[in-house]
């Protein structure tokens, strides 16, 4: 069968009937059940027939035309292309990452042309803020983990731990069962309950407690995790809003917003454990673009999210608009 175990990304494709089809790593996983390699290397989605995966989606007729790792990747209709790609030496995916600072780098003005960006706006805000709470994919689970962290506030329990740290982790795709190698749920667990005056930090919506839960073990940064983890803790059980979450779709977007700064800033801000100033940049923005809504952390969380996800904005703005 073309393709061997990825023959059903390759039907995905064909049974489309589209010129240009973009799949989040989550619907490929499920698809094919990706190995880690295809989250972390761009090279694991060359266009080359040398590679047996490659034949899914070029024996289907298309190509890899854009990959975010971890993300997304997008395939476009290409039938010439996909018989003789090159054997992946001129594609994007196999290409060396484009560089994300300093010369050369993309501006946020040159992503806008080929990623529309919602407007920073109240009403949007608000808009994109409900669309994520009622989505029926979406809704039900951050209901779900809300209720469970109500049930269970405290972090005080060994085994109530993990089952939260198990909770935030599917519900955020934060996947943190492909690094076993560096931190195990038990040892996160372990962490978490020996970080001094825990809860009392979150109450108070303490920022040096993400960085403190970030760097966890010293093999792994976890930043994104913690940043989640704090969080939702925060807002769901003492009903405030100190917290902002970080991930890939933050670092990606937020640069289009904030005038002069650039992805590798916010990287930095991840590398060296600084969410001080990672949320005092979003206050700024959301101060400077009159954003004065109740929640307004969590709210713009989600508009950072849902609109900029697989189709996000279209979801958005809809039709009528």
């Amino acid at each position: 069968m073309a393709g061997g175990k990825y023959a059903a990304l390759g039907k995905r494709l064909a049974d489309s009937g589209l010129e240009r089809v973009r799949l989040t790593f989550e619907e490929m996983d499920a698809l094919c059940a990706l190995p880690a390699t295809a989250y972390h290397d761009r090279p694991f989605w060359a266009n080359t027939w040398v590679s047996a995966r490659a034949h899914a989606w070029l024996g289907a007729g298309y190509v890899v035309d854009q990959v975010s790792l971890g993300r997304y990747v997008e395939f476009v209709r290409d039938p010439v292309r996909a018989k003789a790609p090159g054997a992946g030496r001129k594609d994007r995916a196999s290409a060396p990452p484009a560089p994300k600072a300093g010369k050369g780098a993309r501006t946020p003005a040159e992503k806008a042309e080929t990623h529309p960006y919602l407007p920073l706006t109240a009403e949007n805000v608000e808009k994109v803020h409900r669309l994520a709470m009622e989505s029926p994919q979406y809704g039900g689970s951050f209901a779900l983990l809300r209720d469970t962290l109500r049930r269970f506030p405290e972090n005080t329990d060994r085994e109530l731990v993990a089952m939260k740290i198990a909770v935030v982790d599917v519900v955020n795709s934060t996947n943190l069962g492909r690094y076993l190698r560096y931190i195990t749920l038990e040892e996160l667990a372990d962490i978490i309950l020996g970080i001094r005056d825990f809860d009392a930090r979150l109450a108070q919506g303490d920022p040096d407690l993400v960085g403190q839960l970030a760097k966890s073990n010293g093999k792994i940064n976890l930043f994104s995790f913690a940043s989640k983890y704090c969080t939702y803790h925060n807002a769901d059980i003492y009903g405030r809003d100190d917290y902002s979450i970080f991930d890939s779709v933050v670092k990606e977007a937020l640069p289009h917003y904030v005038p002069g700064l650039r992805e590798a800033a916010v990287e930095k801000w991840r590398t060296t454990y600084d969410y001080a100033a990672f949320r005092g940049c979003i206050d700024e923005l959301l101060d400077r673009s009159g954003i004065a809504l109740p929640a307004r952390r969590r709210k713009f969380d989600h508009f950072l999210w849902y609109a900029n996800r697989k189709q996000g904005l279209a979801v958005v703005q809809g039709p009528e608009d």
